[in-house]
């Protein structure tokens, strides 16, 4: 098997802005790890600077950087554009180590994305009605996230976005398709009427926004998920809008000279989260003189449910097994949401079964014309593994990107099933 292992004066670089100075080069992270995830609302990263001699960043424990101080990287590949740098993470500092031994020392920085600010609590009993989606994030969010309150180049933009263009940015690529395209993007999918809503205590910004984005396309049962691009805007999306994409990469998982680059590979089945009955519950406040007399002490008036589920998918076919999830949701829905919440849960369950895990030499791979490009969640891939004995093709769920003097240059790249979000 070849593998092209890159020499280390063709190994990526990470670019990190953060407190008003950029490190890079000679004096830029000596090892990191940052994971992008397709269907998470925010995700990690470590990166390790170096410490010591010349009064070299030994100030920066003193500075109070894990108080979710502002940072920005970008990445440079000698492989793809020349080493142009493109985008990969915004987002905050929470944690920092300072690590010292008889050889070195080092200083540890970890934090999250974007999404993490999503994880703040809403401000709770505050009622809404008649907003669309777009509308309500723009009410949730804090004036201090907001891109444009800032002087730092940092911040969630006011605007959602009805597209995944991560998937377009991160290649270092600009976002195409037309004004007149994005736009109808964005009214399918931020722009409905949401039904009447409340805060309610300990209830995050993204408990409440990915609720509703789950709603959204109901008349298909499509719900979406939500994440913040490198760029600061928070995506509403559905992977499945993307599976007709022709393939960016080609994964050969073989033993023979067509294996550049593919390290170990993995197959993954996974049926801890599958059941053969969803239900979501929900109830509405039904005034006394709305029901009939013999309804009136009836203390379940008012409470419906939705459901959906699989027949013998557990078990043998024999002897099947059944397994039940009930989950309920404080919103004074009608029937047909509680049914789509119950579905677009199966749909998260499905999707998650069955996994493929390669690790790769690098950051990047040649795509079907030869062309390197960044390995980026969310675009689609061709797998041929004789290894797995899997072939066809899957959308790029995850990517965690790391670079180490142990291991050098590497990514986990995680392949799911496409179209199993769809309608």
């Amino acid at each position: 098997m070849i593998i092209q292992r890159a020499q280390e004066t063709e190994s990526p670089r990470l670019n990190v802005s953060f407190l008003g100075r950029e490190y890079s080069g000679a004096l830029g992270a000596k090892s990191f790890s940052v994971t992008a995830t397709l269907t998470n609302i925010f995700d990690g990263w470590t990166l390790d600077l170096p410490i010591g001699p010349d009064d070299i960043n030994e100030d920066i424990p003193s500075l109070n950087v894990h108080r979710w101080k502002p940072i920005i990287f970008t990445c440079s590949d000698p492989l793809v554009d020349s080493g142009k740098p493109v985008p990969m993470v915004m987002g905050v500092c929470t944690k920092v180590e300072h690590h010292t031994s008889a050889e070195a020392s080092v200083l540890r920085l970890s934090g999250f994305d974007l999404g993490k600010l999503l994880d703040s609590c809403a401000k709770p009993w505050i009622r809404f009605r008649g907003l669309r989606l777009k509308d309500l994030i723009t009410k949730l969010i804090d004036p201090s996230w907001i891109f444009e309150n800032r002087n730092d180049g940092w911040g969630i933009h006011r605007e959602p976005r009805g597209l995944n263009v991560d998937r377009v940015r991160k290649l270092g690529q600009r976002v195409t398709g037309g004004r007149a395209g994005v736009q109808l993007a964005q009214q399918a999918v931020i722009g409905q009427i949401l039904p009447p809503l409340q805060t309610e205590v300990g209830q995050t910004v993204y408990d409440i926004i990915s609720r509703y984005a789950r709603l959204n396309g109901i008349t298909t049962s499509t719900g979406s998920f939500v994440s913040v691009s490198s760029d600061g805007y928070i995506q509403i999306f559905n992977p499945n809008d993307y599976v007709n994409d022709p393939p960016l990469y080609v994964f050969h998982d073989t033993d023979d000279e067509r294996n550049i680059r593919i390290k170990r590979s993995s197959l993954i089945l996974d049926g801890d989260d599958l059941y053969t009955d969803y239900a979501c519950y929900g109830s509405v406040i039904i005034p006394p003189q709305a029901l009939k007399p013999n309804k009136v002490v009836d203390f379940n008036a008012g409470k419906f449910s939705g459901r959906t589920g699989h027949s013998s998918i557990l078990g043998t076919d024999t002897d099947p097994i059944t397994r039940s999830l009930t989950f309920a949701d404080p919103e004074q829905y009608v029937p047909r949401f509680a049914k789509t919440r119950a579905e677009w849960r199966k749909k998260q369950s499905l999707y998650k079964e069955q996994g493929i895990r390669l690790t790769i030499q690098g950051h990047s791979m040649p795509g079907p014309d030869g062309k390197w490009l960044p390995l980026v969640e969310g675009n689609m891939a061709e797998l041929f593994s004789t290894r797995l004995r899997r072939w066809g093709r899957y959308i790029i769920e995850q990517v965690v990107k790391r670079q180490d003097a142990n291991t050098g240059t590497e990514c986990d790249v995680t392949l799911r099933l496409p179209g199993l979000l769809g309608p």
